[in-house]
């Protein structure tokens, strides 16, 4: 397999970052269930999986949130300190 292939070439933004992290988690919590019956993860693991991923989900979200607003007050012209 070509290993450039697997390298990062190009960091996404916010927006396309959190939209992947959810679309990643959607196919982990369907395909979790089947993996634990077929021995290939245990449920421990496939759990903790998704927390993770749902608490970086929840980290970017509130990221992208303060990022937002503290444009709005820099677009008032507000000084944030």
């Amino acid at each position: 397999m070509n290993e450039e292939y697997m390298k990062v070439k190009k960091l996404r933004d916010l927006d396309e970052a959190c939209s992947e992290l959810e679309r990643e988690l959607n196919v982990r919590a369907r395909c979790f269930p089947r993996w634990i019956a077929e021995g290939k993860v245990n449920r421990i693991d496939g759990q903790d999986r998704l927390d993770r991923l749902a608490s970086a989900l929840a980290f970017l979200e509130r990221e992208e949130v303060a990022a937002l607003l503290t444009n709005k007050e820099l677009d008032k012209g507000e000084k944030k300190v």
